[in-house]
This record gives C-alpha cells, structure tokens and sequence, in this order.
C-alpha cells in the first residue's frame, strides 16, 4: 500500500493539530506525579509523545523533495519536534524517579 505525499493545505492542517495537542501536552507533563492522580497519565503522557513525534516524522518524510527524499525540515516543524522530545525525556525523567522512589498512586 502506498501513501500519497501529504502536501498544502492537509499538511498544514495537521502540523496545527500536532501543534495544539504538543501545547495541551506541555501543560499536562507540567502538572508533578503527586498532583496528577496517577501513573496512567504519565503513561499516556508518554504514548502521546510518541504519537507526535512519529506523526512529525512522518510529515517531513511525506513532504519530500524531487528526487523523493526528504530535505531538511522546516525551522518551524524542527522546533515542534524538539518540543515534543524535551516532553518525553521530562516524561520520562518523572516516571524513572518515581519509580527509583517507589512512589505509587
């Protein structure tokens, strides 16, 4: 199965949905282990950091150059991508120390 190059306008429309949901993620990865009732929403933290950072990768892949590899990415997906990296590692920093503490929920 092969997918078309997703390009314009849905390109555009879904980097401004990674962008809303990297901004909604931000502010839950913000809230301590303490406060956030659980290890489940660190976890899902975690999933949907995955989840954008592969749908990024993706976008850059699929918006390739002529010769049908991709080319570097544009500044602004590059910093949408670093943003959701810096969420995982901290994600991930938080969910190791609580576990190394033996914290539970």
């Amino acid at each position: 199965m092969s997918l078309s190059p997703l390009k314009g306008e849905g390109a555009i429309a879904c980097l401004s949905h990674c962008d809303r949901a990297s901004s909604y993620l931000r502010s839950s990865v913000s809230v301590p282990l303490a406060q956030s009732g659980n290890w489940l929403n660190k976890g899902v933290e975690l999933l949907v950091c995955d989840l954008l950072l592969t749908l990024r990768t993706s976008l850059w892949q699929r918006g390739s150059s002529s010769n049908g590899e991709p080319g570097p990415a544009p500044g602004s997906q590059v910093a949408g991508f670093q943003r959701d990296l810096s969420a995982a590692e901290k994600t991930h920093t938080v969910l190791q120390t609580g576990a190394a503490q033996g914290v539970s929920s």
